[in-house]
C-alpha cells in the first residue's frame, strides 16, 4: 500500500513539474517539428517511383483458347520468386543501360546503378502478377527504366527458364508526384521526437534535483513531522522583500 501511494506521489510531482515547464517543451517541440519539415523539404531529394506489370504464364501453349488450370496457377505462383532474381539481376541490368544509351541516349545511370533501382514484387498474396517498380530522382526516367525492364522481361526469362511466356499487364506511366520524402510523416516524427525530448529532459532534471522545495511532502518524504517552515526573506516577491 505504502509503496503505491508513493508512486502516486511521484508521478503527481513529475507531471507538475511538466506542467510548469510547459513553455519550455511547447518550444522545442515546434524547433523540432519545423526542423523536420525544413530538412524534408529542402534537403533531402524527391523521388519517383513507376510501376509497370507483368503476368507469366507457365504454358508452352499460349493461345487464347488455351485453358488454364490449377496447376498452371500453382506454377505461375511459383515462378514469382524466380522473375524477381532475373529481373533485377545483372542482365537485366546490362539491358536496360544499353536501352538507355541507345534510344534515349541516356547514359546517366551504370548497371550497378540500375539494379538498385528497380524492385520487383507479386501484386498480391496468391497472384502470379507482378509489380515492376523503379524509383529515381527523375518522374520520367522512372517510367522510361520501368518499360525497358517490361519490354526485355520476356527475352530474359526464356534465356533462363525454358517454359512459359511474360505477358504485359500495364506499362508504366510517368507519376503526377514524388513517392518520397513523406514530408507529413516527417513532420509527426518531428513532432513527437520533440515532445519525447523535452519531456525527458524535464524528468531528469527533476529526478536528479535534490533540493528540497516548499511544495515537497516531507512528511511523506522523510516519515516524521513537519514542524516549521523558515520563509527566505531575501527573496525579491512582487517588488518586495
Amino acid at each position: 500500500m505504502e509503496n503505491n501511494v508513493e508512486n502516486t506521489i511521484d508521478l503527481k510531482v513529475l507531471f507538475t513539474a511538466l506542467i510548469s515547464h510547459l513553455k519550455f517543451i511547447i518550444i522545442v517541440t515546434l524547433m523540432f517539428t519545423i526542423g523536420a519539415f525544413c530538412i524534408t523539404k529542402f534537403f533531402i531529394t524527391d523521388k519517383y517511383t513507376a510501376t509497370a506489370q507483368i503476368y507469366v504464364d507457365p504454358r508452352n501453349n499460349t493461345s487464347p483458347d488455351a485453358a488454364l488450370n490449377y496447376q498452371d496457377l500453382s506454377a505461375a505462383e511459383k515462378l514469382v520468386s524466380t522473375c524477381q532474381i532475373l529481373f533485377t539481376g545483372d542482365r537485366m541490368a546490362e539491358y536496360v543501360e544499353k536501352d538507355l544509351k541507345n534510344k534515349y541516349d541516356m547514359d546517366d545511370y551504370s548497371a550497378s546503378q540500375l539494379k538498385s533501382m528497380i524492385t520487383v514484387e507479386a501484386a498480391s498474396t496468391g497472384t502470379s502478377v507482378m509489380n515492376i517498380k523503379v524509383v529515381s530522382e527523375d518522374a520520367e526516367t522512372s517510367a522510361i527504366i520501368a518499360n525497358i525492364v517490361l519490354s526485355r522481361a520476356n527475352e530474359v526469362y526464356k534465356d533462363i527458364v525454358e517454359g512459359g511466356v511474360v505477358k504485359t499487364v500495364n506499362t508504366a506511366v510517368v507519376p503526377e508526384g514524388p513517392s518520397s520524402p513523406n514530408v507529413f510523416k516527417n513532420v509527426l516524427l518531428g513532432f513527437a521526437l520533440g515532445f519525447i525530448f523535452s519531456c525527458g529532459i524535464i524528468v531528469v532534471l527533476e529526478l536528479v534535483d535534490t533540493k528540497i522545495k516548499p511544495t515537497d511532502d516531507l512528511e511523506q518524504m522523510y516519515g516524521i513531522p513537519l514542524f516549521a517552515e523558515i520563509l527566505d526573506f531575501e527573496t525579491n516577491v512582487k517588488g518586495g522583500y
